[in-house]
């Protein structure tokens, strides 16, 4: 009896230990803003990504003023590519100069701010309250916030990926990953299956 008390207790001693290194490591790792402006490739995928993502849609597309980081999905999303291990794309992030022209009607948005809008256009909430499906969704889909992550290059610069979000309520959203060659001196996105998510 003893001797099963003491598994437990150091169990969940153990349990204890890697939650709060977990947290130390989570502070430690929180991405910095980055002091240098973004290059112009960055910028230009960015581009060509907003203008597909668009799709020619006149909407409203409420923009995170800052980045994410880029984490490394799938193999299958990236293969044969080999992303330039000294990037700092994943623990560094950019803030959008306010004055940078996008495709659309792209707004820069603070992030935070932003989280405030979709709380109230909930279309899960929205439509428990008796609000109609596609009001609830159209109100949530415009207050929705999209986010990019920092690009990630290979070391060459002819191959590129980064991760999108748009969040629109609890249960509103999706995101994928975007990959890119440059071909001809134009950055264009390549047709891959990158998975994804949907809520």
């Amino acid at each position: 009896m003893l001797e099963r008390n003491l598994m437990k207790r150091n169990r969940l001693l153990g349990l204890v230990v890697v939650f709060i290194g977990s947290s130390v490591l989570c502070e430690v790792t929180k991405p910095v803003i980055s002091q240098s402006p973004m290059n112009q490739d960055q910028l230009v995928i960015y581009r060509v990504f907003l203008r597909s993502y668009n799709n020619g849609s006149t909407a409203r597309v409420n923009l995170s003023k800052l980045t994410s980081t880029f984490t490394k999905t799938d193999a299958a999303c990236l293969q044969g590519i080999e992303l330039d291990p000294t990037g700092s794309y994943n623990s560094t992030i950019h803030m959008f100069d306010s004055h940078t022209t996008f495709p659309g009607n792209v707004h820069l948005v603070d992030p935070e701010e932003q989280e405030n809008a979709i709380q109230q256009n909930d279309p899960g909430q929205a439509i428990r309250q008796g609000k109609d499906v596609n009001g609830a969704v159209e109100a949530g889909f415009s207050a929705g916030l999209l986010t990019l992550s920092e690009v990630a290059f290979d070391r060459n610069h002819r191959y590129a990926a980064m991760s999108f979000s748009f969040v629109c309520g609890g249960l509103c959203g999706h995101g994928s990953t975007a990959v890119f060659e440059k071909k001809n001196g134009k950055w264009h996105q390549l047709k891959r299956r990158c998975g994804g998510w949907v809520s």
